[in-house]
């Protein structure tokens, strides 16, 4: 085993750490361990917790098929238990990764941060034949994984039962996850990776393994062994769990807050009156209030939507929230009677709102372009550039005293720039798949909302009172929101491709596999 493996595995002496050995060249692809994860789990149609992909690998003519264990794998560094704003994901400390049903609101933040495409969610269950569930359906369909997310629990009850009666995971057949009991080849071999002793631990220190994305830091507990050299990669599908719903809590919250932001500029800095404000801070709160009611019609238990404030710690998510009454109780103050303080907190929320919205998508690490480290200031400038293009179609519409629209005009010009200047480098750095939906529209996009935009803005703060540049600018006020709902859109529903599955190929030659290999596995 390599030294960057066993320290992978390695635990404090004492303590467990239950994980699966993975044998690639052992494994037939007979499906045999899906079906015991979905009998004993009773998961509806469409879910699968355990599942063998049948890849073809190689160039041809050179090609053979090869097998792929999928599912949870039970990470040392899990990416979906921070981003839970609930703290219904957490890991036990025997390494498993599980689910609180009860506490989850199915917001699907931990499907969206798992690089693995292990976790689901079922907001409406169908049944196998239609109808009413069957008996042996009933559980599933009418229990507690309804609207929250799911995903493999390497069969955790088996387990606790088991140790209960004074049985071994991985030796006793009652306390071991039903894949590994079921698999007709012996490739599946689960136990106590921090117990030498064990057979998976032995197994693994034997033949050595590989883990996928290893390069990811998230040290998960799945590992795969065998003889074959190539590299095992599957593409990685659009995700489906954050759909227009939540898209518009980024396109209309974004815009709302970068609104708010940008009054706050042309009141610190250009003396727009106070009590003016009130009104626009008004509008933008209603176009906050719209973003985030579509993201709570996307919640799969409504019910417990108050459950979002309990996990600050960690959950971008709850911060989101908590900047949200922030700013909703500063404009109630300002409402009462506006004043500079009022202003401030209302400034200093609608921040904190879109440095939390960035992060929430910067934090998700199943999407490998939300990873991109230019996503947070993307994001942030996109909703200056919006903010501030609203900024000056109301002060077109309602004229207020003072130099506000020069500076709306300013803080769009800077924010438009710099847009145009990042954007096409996150495209460029961004995976091929993703790259070609995001190029859909991005050269007019990004010519006419950006650039045009941006340069219309700075002719008209610096050269103000052209009837002809003030029409320029209004335009161009609706061309900065358009092009932000358009990036949003396209980012987060349309080209928001899943990490792929990956595992590297295997150093040096092939070899037939050892005797303690195969000893191991008896």
């Amino acid at each position: 085993m390599s030294a960057a493996l066993a320290e992978a595995v390695a635990i404090e002496p004492g303590r467990t750490r239950y994980g699966m050995v993975f044998d690639m060249d052992a494994c037939v692809g007979c499906q045999t361990c899906t079906i015991a994860c979905k009998q004993t789990n009773q998961t509806t149609p469409g879910i699968l917790w355990r599942n063998v992909l049948d890849l073809e690998v190689g160039k041809f003519p050179a090609v053979e098929r090869s097998f792929l264990l999928t599912g949870c794998q039970h990470c040392d560094e899990p990416p979906c238990v921070p981003v839970c704003p609930t703290g219904a994901t957490w890991k036990r400390d025997d390494g498993l990764v599980v689910i609180d049903y009860d506490t989850c609101i199915g917001c699907s933040s931990c499907v969206v941060s798992c690089p693995y495409q292990a976790r689901t969610l079922d907001k409406d269950p169908p049944t196998y034949y239609g109808g009413a569930p069957m008996p042996t359906e009933r559980t599933a369909q009418q229990g507690e994984r309804d609207g929250v997310a799911q995903k493999c629990t390497f069969c955790k009850d088996r387990i606790d039962d088991g140790l209960a009666r004074g049985l071994v995971p991985g030796v006793d057949p009652d306390a071991t996850p039903a894949c590994a009991n079921a698999c007709i080849s012996q490739a599946i071999t689960f136990g106590n990776l921090a117990d030498p002793a064990d057979r998976a631990a032995r197994l693994l220190a034997d033949a050595g393994g590989r883990q996928m994305h290893a390069e990811l830091g998230t040290n998960p507990h799945i590992f795969y062994i065998g003889e074959r050299r190539e590299n095992i990669s599957t593409p990685g599908p659009v995700q489906r769990s954050w759909d227009i719903r939540a898209a518009m809590n980024f396109i209309a919250g974004g815009a709302a807050a970068g609104l708010m932001l940008a009054a706050f500029f042309a009141w610190a800095l250009a003396g727009l009156p106070t009590a003016w404000l009130a009104g626009v801070n008004l509008g933008a709160g209603a176009l906050m209030a719209f973003g985030l009611f579509c993201v709570f019609l996307k919640l799969g238990r409504k019910a417990r939507f108050w459950r979002v404030l309990t996990r600050w710690q960690t959950s971008w998510m709850t911060r989101e929230t908590y900047c949200v009454a922030l700013i909703y109780a500063a404009m109630a103050a300002m409402l009462a009677r506006p004043h500079a303080v009022a202003l401030v907190a209302l400034a200093i929320g609608a921040a904190g709102f879109l440095v939390s919205q960035a992060k929430i998508l910067h934090t998700a690490r199943g999407i490998p372009a939300w990873r991109s480290p230019r996503v947070p200031p993307l994001l942030v400038l996109t909703a200056l550039f919006e903010g501030a293009g609203l900024l000056f179609l109301v002060l077109t519409a309602l004229p207020a005293p003072g130099m506000g629209g020069r500076m709306a005009a300013a803080v769009a010009a800077v924010a438009g720039l710099m847009l145009a200047i990042i954007w096409p480098r996150f495209v460029a750095e961004v995976e091929p798949d993703t790259k070609g939906e995001l190029n859909i529209g991005a050269r007019r996009v990004s010519l006419v909302g950006q650039w045009l935009a941006a340069a219309v803005f700075a002719v008209y703060a610096l050269v103000p009172g052209s009837q002809l540049v003030a029409a320029a600018a209004a335009i161009a006020g609706l061309a900065a929101v358009a092009q932000g709902a358009f990036w949003k859109y396209r980012l987060i529903v349309v080209a928001a491709h899943f990490q792929g599955l990956r595992i590297p190929a295997r150093a040096g030659h092939a070899h037939r596999r050892s005797p303690a290999v195969a000893a191991a596995q008896l």
